[in-house]
């Protein structure tokens, strides 16, 4: 693997402050030959692996330093479904 490339990735991902995606990563670096594609797509599925980048389900990334950070609301049952559900048993 070409480790001058995957350290030019990794550093543009860690000064990125928002969501990306594969195609501005590659205007951002120019990328542009398949090789070097195949190699940054190495490279942010390590990223991935590591824990250090999130994925949304369409297929951008970001950062953990820039995911916001909020409390989540816990839904078991929206609705009253379980006191419903009780009353069937």
């Amino acid at each position: 693997m070409n480790n001058s490339l995957s350290a030019i990735i990794i550093r543009w991902v860690e000064a990125t402050n928002d969501w990306f995606s594969y195609s501005q990563l590659d205007r951002g670096i120019g990328i542009a030959h398949p090789k070097d594609k195949n190699i940054r797509r190495v490279v942010i599925h390590r990223l991935y692996k590591q824990g250090k980048l999130f994925k949304s389900h369409r297929g951008r990334f970001a950062i953990f330093k820039t995911v916001p950070k909020i409390k989540i609301l816990h839904l078991k049952y929206p609705s009253g479904y379980e006191l419903i559900r009780k009353d069937m048993k």
